[in-house]
């Protein structure tokens, strides 16, 4: 990612800057580096649940890589969206409702 594109985010705070922190970015490459070894050992047994591992391995490295620079996601901008209303299909015949 380009200085211009954090700068960017950054205006748009969607990123926030703080204090870099390097001891909290080693543990959390730490604790990627155990979901990627979970991945490993789960992947022939539960793929679901392996590629589950390896995406949270992924987020926890970007974070590691932001909280070294001095970087973090906006707390506000991972809120939900708005809720919508839901339209919902009555049951089929023969279909139990839990």
């Amino acid at each position: 990612m380009a200085e211009a594109d954090v700068r960017m985010l950054l205006a748009q705070k969607k990123l926030r800057e703080v204090a870099p922190d390097p001891e909290t970015a080693r543990a959390e490459i730490e604790l990627a580096r155990r979901h990627i070894a979970s991945a490993e050992t789960s992947m022939a047994s539960d793929s679901t649940l392996a590629f589950t591992a390896l995406y949270d391995a992924i987020r926890k490295a970007i974070s590691a890589h932001m909280r070294a620079h001095g970087y973090r996601v906006s707390a506000r901008r991972l809120a939900l969206a708005p809720p919508r209303r839901l339209e919902v299909a009555p049951p089929a015949v023969g279909f139990s409702v839990f």
